[in-house]
């Protein structure tokens, strides 16, 4: 073999362990590639499974407190409107020995109302008793509504019955008075507690009860109220 054949066997002895070492690299970077490729799936596929997993666990925990959270409130509510009408039964009581116990009795009202929401039920918007005519005490005025509501940072309280908007209420007869109580009576938070057509001779159970949502006419806020029946006699 001449020189110039031995040249190019060499040649083809580097080329061929060039072609092989490509093959063997573009081998293992293709290997590599896929090994990577499913790492970074398996990985992507396992931080998701995660994040999912701990998305699930947070929105569960906030459900579980605010769920928690709501029971409290529902309690704390319903446990004022049975303080509430134990209060009004005893200022009834009260009011309805002389004209004197009256006026205790309201004095004492306006401060259970106020103190009550200002210090004692935060959750709560307002807090009042409604009265049927002269139910309140035979002395006096036959149309007292003792209501506390909150206005901005403070507590408002009133013991006059709600007037339509527009209408003055001191050009208001007794008659329209009369009136406005008498579809009081018909409002969704009074038959929740008093059904229309209940038997007076037979006393109320003192159970709680809850309104569908309405516009306060006082606040005019949407709300929602537990609501108790309170009886005299």
């Amino acid at each position: 073999m001449g020189i110039r054949g031995k040249i190019l066997f060499f040649i083809g002895i580097l080329l061929f362990v060039s072609l092989a070492q490509m093959g063997v690299s573009w081998w293992m970077s293709r290997a590599m590639g896929k090994r990577m490729s499913q790492g970074t799936s398996e990985a992507v596929a396992a931080m998701g499974g995660s994040i999912r997993q701990n998305e699930t666990a947070r929105i569960a925990t906030t459900l579980i407190a605010n769920t928690s959270d709501l029971l409290t409130m529902i309690a704390e509510v319903e446990r004022a409107a049975v303080m509430t009408a134990d209060f009004a039964h005893t200022a009834m009581t009260i009011a309805r020995s002389s004209a004197d116990g009256r006026s205790l009795a309201e004095a004492g009202v306006e401060r259970f109302f106020s103190v009550t929401l200002r210090e004692r039920m935060p959750s709560i918007s307002g807090i009042g008793a409604t009265f049927e005519l002269g139910g309140f005490s035979p002395f006096g005025d036959r149309h007292y509504f003792p209501y506390a509501y909150r206005e901005e940072d403070s507590v408002v309280f009133s013991a006059e019955i709600v007037v339509p908007d527009g209408v003055d209420p001191a050009s208001l007869t007794d008659a329209d008075k009369d009136a406005i109580v008498a579809n009081e009576m018909t409002e969704g938070y009074y038959v929740a507690a008093v059904p229309e057509n209940h038997d007076r001779s037979r006393p109320l159970p003192q159970k709680v009860s809850w309104t569908s949502p309405y516009i306060d006419p006082t606040t005019h806020y949407m709300m929602v109220s537990a609501v108790t029946p309170l009886s005299y006699g």
